[in-house]
């Protein structure tokens, strides 16, 4: 049997079957790199886990300060890249930033 023998409806199921052939191996590409993915992430997160656990967390009144300068240096940073983005010819006013539910105007 050459390909001047075949039917149109041999050639449609030729055809289904390669694209089932092909769909079958990109899902199972996609499985493998999902699970690469989880095994890299899992022993990351095993890492960053465990200096977090060897003592609690603190907070003193010079970190409370320092989080009220951070606002002011966030809004500077948050400016200063807005700025580069949009050029120096444009003007414009940060009117609200928000972190953890929290606003500041």
């Amino acid at each position: 049997m050459g390909f001047q023998d075949l039917a149109f409806v041999d050639a449609i199921i030729i055809s289904l079957f390669s694209m089932l052939v092909v769909f079958v191996v990109l899902l199972l590409i996609s499985y493998i790199i999902d699970l690469v993915a989880f095994i890299l992430n899992r022993k990351k997160d095993t890492e960053n886990a465990l200096p977090a656990q060897s003592g609690p967390d603190r907070l003193t009144e010079k970190t409370a300060m320092a989080g009220a300068k951070a606002d002011d240096k966030t809004a500077a940073i948050i400016a200063a890249a807005v700025t580069t983005y949009l050029g120096q010819d444009r003007n414009f006013v940060i009117k609200k930033i928000e972190r953890n539910g929290k606003s500041r105007s």
